[in-house]
């Protein structure tokens, strides 16, 4: 389970993940903010998550070295536990969500947009759009469609304010702290 592909930056090895195998992956020990812990395979953390009740908002990052029947794999292993502990999915490729709501169109799936310019009409539940780029315009084209909008990476308390002010659904952030304080 990785954000980004290449892991030298938290293991020291060069690589991407698509490099070595899960047993290779899950022998390594990953470093940062002064923490380290061998790798976590997907399945581990998304048992453990599931164990504390954690929801999890889960990205789907796709390359062209991924098989052509990945999503479908990752679907058929997965979709059950993430309707049932109420996770979600997002991804940048349009091409995932697709293939999630065909799949089972109660999944939970988001579409990222990095940047505001159309309205896209979509299958999506909603989106995921950097903070910067939103506005109220984009705002009520979401409620008069339906859609739910997650704001990115939102680190400083006065733009968490302003978001939601604004009346997003959700803050991703890397100061957790700041953003529970908020919610109080």
């Amino acid at each position: 389970m990785m954000h980004d592909s290449n892991i030298s930056d938290l293991t020291g090895t060069n690589g991407t993940t698509h490099h070595f195998t899960l047993k290779q992956l899950t022998q390594m020990t990953v470093s940062e903010n002064g923490y380290s812990t061998k790798m976590t395979s997907f399945d581990d953390y998304l048992t453990r998550a599931n164990q504390l009740g954690q929801k999890l908002l889960i990205e789907i990052k796709t390359s062209s070295q991924d098989s052509k029947g990945m999503i479908a794999h990752f679907l058929n292993k997965y979709a059950k536990q993430i309707k049932h502990y109420k996770h979600q999915i997002h991804s940048l490729d349009y091409r995932v969500i697709d293939k999630v709501k065909k799949y089972d169109k109660s999944l939970v799936a988001y579409f990222i947009l990095p940047y505001n310019t159309i309205f896209p009409r979509t299958k999506a539940n909603g989106y995921t759009m950097e903070y910067s780029s939103l506005d109220q315009n984009f705002m009520i084209k979401l409620l008069t469609n339906h859609k739910k909008i997650y704001a990115w990476t939102v680190n400083d308390e006065s733009v968490m304010t302003g978001m939601i002010l604004m009346g997003v659904n959700g803050i991703i952030t890397d100061n957790l702290t700041t953003s529970q304080g908020r919610n109080q």
